[in-house]
């Protein structure tokens, strides 16, 4: 059992107490408790930050602090774990179809992403040489090993939510030149992975203090997340009104995902089998973490050698001369894959999500083609002109 002191930011009224990850303001009634876990509460903004440990003088920044089972596998595979809700074992060669990186659930619900420091997981295919597709026009760029691709919004050493506010949306277009309006207020999913032996109080300090100066304090859900050799911690910073119950014996490092997107008022998927440690249900009784592999989604074939490549992506139309701005749907053969695509004419590209069609007012447009566990297709090239 975990028990530890925690306070709670709950108003006046607020009392210490030794929980066992669970927060409550004395006076504060069971029917008062009740109807409020009957609202559903979401939040705008999620950061998890990913370090090595929780120092002491930090503790009292965050509502809970508990500790986290981590998985059998440890390092890398932890970190895979910890993105996709999904034990380790069923990650190898590949995950099935449906499995998804969590920065990826919140970009496709028009979140914007982002991670600083090192992906430390081990999802990502590194691309090896193969002959070259034949399609109408292709492009290899270099991909960085251990990236997934669409994922991420940003990504690199000083990426941070603040890349939200970019005008993305509205390139160099060729009727209308450069500039344009920008997509208004964006929620966001922001890791930070810092270095081992990194200065975590300082760094942590930091982004506290950056949230607090673009007054989104309110509005946003801090995990800070440590991961060390065969155990971890785990503590959280709920937004100032965001009330919550429940009483967990032990966190699993599964169930931060699916907490997360609950928190977020997401879509929880099938493939994850963790829980959402905020609500008290009949679900509390935590298995232990290897039972997780049986109940998740079904291990495919491990016999599979190298690693599969994801289809050339194809689109409509293929480029050409046009009256009035096409309308244009991009494909791809593979199951569960993702396409990014971008307009813009020169590196570093910005790559969107491919959601649906969309009409085409640029002169060029690549798109590629991945899915977790695949290695990337080709990047294909189409040229328009636009009169």
């Amino acid at each position: 059992m975990l028990g530890r002191q925690i306070r709670t930011r709950c108003g006046t009224g607020c009392l210490w107490l030794t929980v066992v990850f669970s927060i409550g303001c004395q006076g504060a009634s069971e029917r008062a408790r009740d109807e409020v876990a009957e609202v559903p509460q979401t939040i705008n903004n999620v950061i998890w930050i990913v370090a090595d440990s929780i120092p002491a003088e930090l503790e009292d920044r965050f509502d809970i602090v508990a500790a986290l089972q981590m998985t059998s596998s440890g390092g890398p595979s932890d970190r895979s774990a910890l993105l996709t809700g999904v034990d380790p074992v069923l990650l190898k060669p590949f995950p099935a179809p449906e499995v998804r990186m969590l920065p990826l659930l919140f970009r496709h619900a028009g979140y914007y992403t982002s991670r600083e420091g090192k992906s430390y997981h081990n999802l990502g295919v590194t691309k090896v040489s193969r002959p070259q597709q034949m399609v109408e026009r292709t492009e290899t760029l270099s991909v960085t090993p251990g990236a997934v691709l669409g994922a991420w919004d940003a990504a690199g050493p000083e990426a941070d939510w603040t890349g939200k506010n970019k005008d993305w949306d509205l390139p160099c277009t060729v009727s209308f030149g450069c500039g344009g309006r920008g997509r208004g207020e964006v929620s966001f999913f922001s890791l930070f992975n810092f270095e081992p032996a990194s200065n975590v109080e300082l760094q942590v300090s930091s982004i506290l203090d950056a949230l607090d100066e673009d007054e989104a304090v309110e509005a946003t859900a801090v995990f800070l997340i440590a991961m060390s050799a065969g155990s971890g911690r785990v503590g959280v910073r709920f937004p100032q009104n965001f009330s919550h119950r429940g009483v967990v014996e032990t966190v699993s490092l599964l169930d931060l995902a699916p907490t997360t997107l609950s928190m977020a008022g997401l879509a929880v998927p099938d493939y994850m089998t963790g829980r959402n440690v905020m609500v008290a249900d009949d679900k509390n009784v935590v298995p232990d973490i290897e039972d997780y592999a049986s109940a998740s989604v079904k291990a495919v074939d491990r016999k599979i050698f190298p690693a599969p490549v994801s289809a050339t992506p194809t689109g409509y139309p293929k480029g050409g001369l046009f009256h009035v701005a096409p309308r244009v749907e991009l494909s791809c053969e593979t199951p569960g894959s993702t396409i990014v695509y971008t307009t813009e004419r020169e590196a570093p590209f910005y790559w969107r999500l491919y959601r649906g069609a969309f009409r085409m007012r640029f002169w060029e447009l690549r798109f590629q083609c991945g899915r977790l566990g695949y290695e990337n297709s080709d990047v294909v090239l189409y040229e328009f002109d636009i009169e």
